[in-house]
């Protein structure tokens, strides 16, 4: 079994192939490599878009197909999904008081 290195953030998440950062729910989206080397220019790459951001290369076991394989105690929280709602129609916030004050007049 071969071992993967991935990159990971102060809170706990990864990164991912775009320059995102993921919860490794799932781990086909996350950056990897067979090679520190590789995993440590990434993290300087990262880093310089961000001097906030505290990076660690994490090593992990491979899956099939080399996807990694991560611990769930090394899991960070999921990130919440945003669900697709007709995004073009503005939400309609109602104040009870301003609504009971215009009927009332």
């Amino acid at each position: 079994m071969q071992n993967l290195f991935i990159i990971r953030n102060q809170d706990g998440y990864f990164l991912g192939k775009s320059g995102e950062w993921l919860d490794g729910q799932e781990p086909v989206q996350l950056f990897r490599t067979l090679y520190r080397d590789e995993a440590v220019n990434q993290l300087f790459e990262a880093n310089s878009k961000d001097v906030n951001l505290r990076l660690e290369i994490f090593e992990c076991a491979a899956k099939n197909r080399l996807i990694p394989d991560i611990p769930p105690e090394h899991m960070p929280p999921a990130i919440p999904k945003i669900e697709d709602n007709d995004s073009s129609a503005p939400a309609l916030l109602v104040n009870d008081e301003t609504s009971t004050s215009i009927a009332a007049s």
